[in-house]
Order: structure tokens, then C-alpha cells, then sequence
């Protein structure tokens, strides 16, 4: 599994970004802004299927964020503040 710490990221450049596993498929996607993740980003596994979207906020997550199953199948809708979940929305 790909792993990037935060002074990594502070290294990178700005804007939209593609953090990718070792074999070049995609491990997430979205923009930094300051070093930090912010706005709209999409996490995938080492398959390439969606695992995770939802909203950074300079590093936290914030809102509505979405979690699939193995399988590409919705098990949970979980709604975050200041980076911690607040209530699950729905789950299986």
C-alpha cells in the first residue's frame, strides 16, 4: 500500500494531484492547496476501485464522505467535522 506523510505532501506542488501506487494505478486524487488536501478527493485500491470520496478542508475531512465494498457496493455514508466522523449517515 502506498503511503505519503505530511511533509511529504508539504513538498509537493499545488494544485491537482495524482498519488499513485508503486505499479502507476491510482491511489488518490484531488488538489492541495499549502501542502494540505482540500476539496473534493478519491481514494482507490490497489484495483483501482473507488474505496472512499469526500471533501478536505486544508487537511480534515469535512462533510458527507462515502465508503464501497470490495465489490463497488455503498456500506456507508459518514458525515465529518473538523476530521472526525459525526454520525453514520447510512450503513449496511
Amino acid at each position: 500500500m502506498a503511503m505519503v506523510n505530511a511533509r511529504h505532501l508539504s513538498r509537493m506542488k499545488q494544485g491537482r494531484q495524482a498519488l499513485r501506487y508503486g505499479d502507476g494505478r491510482p491511489w488518490q486524487q484531488g488538489v492541495l492547496v499549502d501542502g494540505h488536501m482540500h476539496g473534493r478527493w478519491t481514494i482507490y485500491d490497489e484495483l483501482g476501485r473507488r474505496r472512499s470520496e469526500g471533501d478536505y478542508v486544508f487537511g480534515m475531512r469535512v462533510g458527507r464522505w462515502c465508503f464501497w465494498s470490495e465489490k463497488g457496493r455503498l456500506v456507508c455514508e459518514c458525515n465529518y467535522e473538523k476530521g472526525r466522523p459525526r454520525r453514520d449517515l447510512t450503513a449496511a
